[in-house]
């Protein structure tokens, strides 16, 4: 396993910006003058220095200052070293998902796999690891959709997931799957509460 750092520095156009591993980050301030969007980069191999916010395609989260860019990428590298201590495994499986043929496939833990296709993706639980969800969160199919039903294995089996992940899963099951998330919890979500 590899060791994980963050290197930070400035891009050529004086904007902060930080690598972890081959994720690339540039802080460039928001158009309204209120804080800094932190936008993804394809800088490629280029040292820090030589990018430039030409190099950024994907607005992230917005943040106040330098202390919050600091801080993502402190949650980005704590992100991936958990994903390094999970050993997710690429496996060489095709099969028919409910989102047509595979083209990759991840097993998280055995009878718990990540399909991607062409379209879409999601998780297929075999029946033993389906049947081991807690009631509120079993789909009777054994197929998670990856937009919002991986959220349910995530809760279901939060030890394969990070820190990160199991957060952004209560968010968006007390968002799109609101009964699910208070028969878990036995309660019901505070509505005036934002998620997460």
């Amino acid at each position: 396993m590899t060791s994980l750092s963050a290197e930070y520095g400035t891009t050529a156009d004086g904007l902060m910006a930080a690598r972890v591993g081959q994720l690339a980050l540039i802080a460039v301030p928001c158009s309204d003058g209120q804080g800094l969007w932190i936008v993804t980069a394809a800088p490629g191999t280029k040292p820090i220095g030589q990018w430039c916010r030409a190099d950024g395609f994907g607005f992230g989260e917005r943040i106040a200052d330098a202390d919050g860019f600091r801080a993502h990428v402190d949650s980005c590298l704590e992100h991936r070293r958990q994903c390094q201590a999970l050993v997710r495994v690429e496996v060489l499986l095709c099969a028919t998902t409910s989102w047509g043929s595979s083209q990759r496939a991840t097993r998280y833990a055995e009878g718990i796999i990540f399909y991607s296709t062409a379209s879409h993706g999601g998780f297929h639980l075999d029946p033993e690891r389906n049947a081991a969800m807690p009631d509120a969160l079993r789909l009777p199919s054994g197929w998670y959709e990856e937009d919002i039903d991986w959220a349910l294995v995530a809760t279901g089996y939060p030890q394969l997931f990070t820190d990160q992940e199991r957060c952004m899963a209560e968010r968006s099951l007390r968002q799109w799957k609101p009964g699910a998330w208070a028969a878990f919890h036995g309660s019901p979500p505070d509505s005036n509460r934002p998620p997460g």
